[in-house]
């Protein structure tokens, strides 16, 4: 059964007029897809595009590796380490790196602008350095990772202990900028004799998963690892709020509910909706159709429909919007009068 009709079926059932939700059976679905088509693949999960333990447990048969920034984000997926799985640290510090050597005896550490460079690390912790992609791509620079032109500054004791190279996929990317990046990473393994992985970071999709499949054919070695963190939630994830109040204005159609934009739905892109009438409906012209949530910050909306057109509606009805990434969960949060929303796992 689709999302939508399962949760047609239980919005009655929840204790709220707005949440999200995630479907198990979706979120396993694309896990087993995953696995079926990249089979090379290291496979890790950063914690923080889905801080949530019933996600975390749905997936973790399916990945390799953790990968976690902070002391909550670790002490999250504690009790999910099974000797098959690998403990990485990005975007960290010392500190958590104190506690992740209490849950794996080989962390993995990732180097980047933002680390301590002159601290001692434990032989058993193994170190990767993080990438800039635009300086992979020769297309300027990004916040993170280091630039081409700055690892001979490196210290040589610190090359020499480096076991895997990371650069964050920028967004969607193609399979030209994929290969690019690959490529030009082949021409400075010669400084890093040690490199056993190569981490590509995020930026799947169903468009591109081709060419992350192609890209271990061109490059068999070192290994390849990603973290597909939108890819195992995106197509599982919903919002749904019932509809407090419709007005026209202007010859706009506004709906207003509690779901937030700003607190609720961060980085959710290309999201779809649906209406689910409960009742006796109204026709409703417009010129322009527009979602908006009860707090008063007046960007806290979204236009669902840019030209003009008519829907039936009622207040009391409910809105679903699909295509909400894990993301949302990890912003979650109270906002102006706005509760935090509620989240939800159906089957």
């Amino acid at each position: 059964m689709k999302t939508i009709k399962k949760l047609a079926l239980k919005l009655d059932d929840f204790a709220s007029d707005y949440g999200l939700v995630f479907d198990r059976s979706v979120i396993r679905n694309t896990c087993q897809k995953l696995s079926g088509e990249l089979k090379g693949y290291e496979v890790h999960f950063s914690v923080k595009s889905f801080p949530h333990l019933d996600f975390l447990k749905v997936i973790a048969p399916f990945i390799h590796g953790w990968d976690v920034s902070t002391k909550s984000e670790l002490d999250l997926i504690r009790s999910l380490m099974k000797p098959e799985h690998s403990l990485w640290l990005t975007n960290s510090s010392t500190q958590v790196l104190s506690l992740a050597l209490q849950v794996s005896s080989k962390p993995y550490f990732t180097l980047d602008h933002t680390t301590d460079l002159t601290f001692d690390y434990p032989e058993n912790v193994q170190l990767g350095l993080r990438l800039d992609p635009y300086s992979l791509l020769d297309r300027g620079h990004s916040r993170y990772g280091f630039m081409l032109s700055q690892l001979d500054s490196l210290p040589v004791h610190l090359k020499k202990r480096i076991k895997y190279l990371h650069a964050h996929c920028p967004g969607m990317i193609g399979g030209s900028e994929l290969n690019g990046m690959r490529s030009a990473m082949e021409k400075i393994l010669a400084d890093f004799p040690g490199v056993e992985l190569i981490n590509l970071g995020g930026g799947l999709t169903n468009a591109n998963i081709d060419s992350f499949e192609m890209l271990q054919e061109i490059h068999p070695t070192p290994k390849l690892a990603i973290e597909p963190g939108r890819w195992f939630s995106e197509a599982a994830g919903s919002a749904f709020t019932k509809i407090h109040s419709i007005y026209e204005k202007g010859g706009d159609l506004y709906l207003v509910s509690q779901l937030s934009v700003e607190a609720h739905l961060k980085w959710g892109r290309g999201m779809s909706y649906t209406f689910i009438n409960q009742g006796p409906q109204n026709n409703q012209a417009y010129q322009k159709l527009i979602y908006s949530s009860s707090n008063a910050l007046e960007t806290d909306r979204i236009v669902m429909k840019q030209t003009p057109g008519a829907l039936s509606l009622s207040v009391g009805d409910w809105l679903v919007l699909e295509g909400v990434p894990g993301y949302a969960v990890a912003w979650n949060h109270q906002f102006n009068g706005v509760a935090e929303a509620p989240i939800y796992f159906i089957e």
